[in-house]
């Protein structure tokens, strides 16, 4: 179970810059939010590089 989460956050960065382009483009809400979930997901993935 965790692995396979920590395999999906290995390619958030992506996700989050994705969010952050459609957020300057859109200036949507709902995108704020998700850019959100996407940073702390990025830095928990950061900090789970840690623990092996």
């Amino acid at each position: 179970m965790v692995e396979e989460i920590l395999s999906i956050v290995k390619w958030l960065p992506l996700v989050t810059i994705f969010f952050l382009f459609v957020s300057l483009v859109y200036h949507l809400e709902v995108n704020r939010l998700l850019l959100f979930v996407a940073i702390v997901l990025d830095i928990i993935g950061y900090l789970a590089r840690f623990e092996d």
